[in-house]
């Protein structure tokens, strides 16, 4: 930093190259390689609005469609847990670390989720 910069915002912090801001959070999840049938358990790392960082016991190649099943932690009541449903590209994966970019995501119950698997359509995803 030169001395005529200006200093850093608090808004700046964190974002680095990002255009927004990520959230180290650490939660279940159930992922999915579209069109392989494959599925594995994993945690999030840090989450935004356009993306998601996980492990997973596996590496998945660049481009490759996941669908992830986040555990949310605050469920609707006690009997009904909320899920993150989400559908992006893979964009980094360095070891069992994934990086994707989020096409689509939208939250469900389980019985969202089972009708969605069920039937194939992507009704219950939004932009």
């Amino acid at each position: 930093m030169h001395r005529s910069d200006p200093p850093a915002s608090r808004s700046d912090i964190g974002k680095g190259r990002r255009s927004q801001r990520r959230y180290a959070v650490e939660l279940e999840l159930h992922c999915k390689l579209v069109g392989s049938g494959e599925s594995f358990l994993g945690k999030t790392s840090d989450m935004s609005s356009k993306g998601v960082r996980f492990h997973a016991p596996r590496t998945f190649p660049i481009g490759a469609t996941v669908e992830l099943r986040i555990k949310w932690p605050t469920p609707v009541t006690e009997t009904f847990p909320l899920n993150l449903l989400l559908e992006g590209r893979v964009i980094r994966c360095d070891g069992n670390v994934i990086a994707i970019q989020t096409h689509c995501y939208a939250f469900g119950t389980r019985k969202m989720i089972a009708i969605h698997a069920r039937t194939g359509h992507a009704d219950a995803f939004v932009a």
